[in-house]
């Protein structure tokens, strides 16, 4: 017989799928001293918050910083819940760099970025220039990621 937290991960797995078909999702569970987790992963496609709706309904509860305690306040028989269900939706650096462009142009500002390769992987990642701002601060990757989920990226 198959764990709760594996039983989860198939459910999400399933609905995921039926909902979004041409979504590749990566979902994996494990089981750890204290709970067990569902994780979701995914590359573009649909928003954090669509996904976020759907999945976490297989999450019994939240924790509470203020007391230290887990409080299981989304108990659902009928289906398999795990303690935690987190997502994470990637975003290509190529995508970062279209929009960054775009940003440039509807707002005439000079946002530089630049496009790395890891040193330790195959993978890329982007840099984003915080200098085309006056006063130096971190707000610039505020504003882009900002300006991309108002452009719907």
């Amino acid at each position: 017989m198959k764990s709760t937290h594996a039983l989860a991960a198939k459910a999400i797995r399933k609905e995921l799928k039926q909902k979004y078909p041409n979504t590749k999702f990566s979902v994996r569970s494990e089981s750890f001293a204290g709970g067990n987790a569902v994780r979701v992963e995914w590359t573009e496609g649909e928003q954090t918050q669509e996904i976020d709706a759907i999945v976490g309904k297989y999450q019994y509860g939240s924790f509470d910083g203020m007391t230290d305690s887990y409080n299981y306040t989304n108990r659902i028989e009928e289906i398999p819940q795990v303690k935690w269900v987190t997502t994470d939706r990637k975003i290509r650096p190529q995508t970062v760099a279209k929009s960054i462009d775009k940003i440039n142009e509807n707002f005439g500002l000079n946002i530089n970025y630049e496009i790395k390769k890891y040193s330790f992987g195959d993978g890329d990642f982007i840099v984003i220039q915080d200098d085309w701002l006056d006063n130096h601060n971190s707000y610039s990757n505020q504003f882009v990621y900002r300006q991309m989920r108002e452009m719907g990226v």
